[in-house]
């Protein structure tokens, strides 16, 4: 809610947080429709941080190029840094239209194009959080879907990456999908 939200970047202005200031869980960003508000709120108690937002891409890939763009220059006006487009879909049509457009932002605003991310189809899973039962994890590990150097035992969240939930609480890794490593 709001004032959860407000609390926690002024107390991470207080604390002069300038570590990665991720707003997205397992989560769809777009979703919420005061992302723009939120972003500028983090830039203005947290100046230092670095703000991102991963995003599947599902709004962004039903939008105009106009649209497109008029969203991705209001998020980084607001204070965005990056964000990090992630398409898990196997659809080729779809993965041509966001690169086309991601192509046209490059031309229109070379600064904006850097500042976005395009990931597609991946295809290696990760258990940073150890949160994949360990014979699921090992099944996977032999069909050769885990990522290469993927280490299982603890997260490997940046240390200047700090994790909190929607209801305030602090988790010590942002894989840590039901909170059960909550210190503050």
């Amino acid at each position: 809610n709001d004032e959860m939200f407000l609390s926690i970047v002024k107390q991470l202005g207080a604390m002069h947080f300038g570590g990665k200031l991720a707003l997205h869980g397992y989560g769809e960003p777009f979703e919420d429709e005061k992302l723009v508000e939120r972003i500028g709120l983090a830039r203005k108690f947290v100046p230092d941080a670095y703000i991102t937002i991963n995003s599947n891409g599902d709004a962004l890939h039903k939008m105009s190029f106009e649209f497109f763009y008029a969203k991705l220059k209001a998020l980084f006006d607001a204070g965005l840094s990056h964000i990090y487009l992630t398409d898990h879909s196997k659809n080729k049509l779809r993965q041509a239209a966001m690169l086309e457009k991601l192509k046209k932002l490059k031309e229109r605003n070379p600064d904006f194009a850097a500042r976005v991310s395009y990931y597609r189809q991946l295809t290696k899973i990760r258990n940073r959080g150890g949160s994949i039962e360990e014979e699921k994890f090992e099944d996977l590990r032999a069909d050769g879907r885990v990522a290469e150097g993927e280490d299982r035992d603890f997260c490997i969240s940046n240390i200047n990456t700090m994790n909190v939930t929607v209801d305030g609480k602090v988790t010590i890794c942002s894989d840590d999908y039901e909170e059960t490593d909550i210190f503050g």
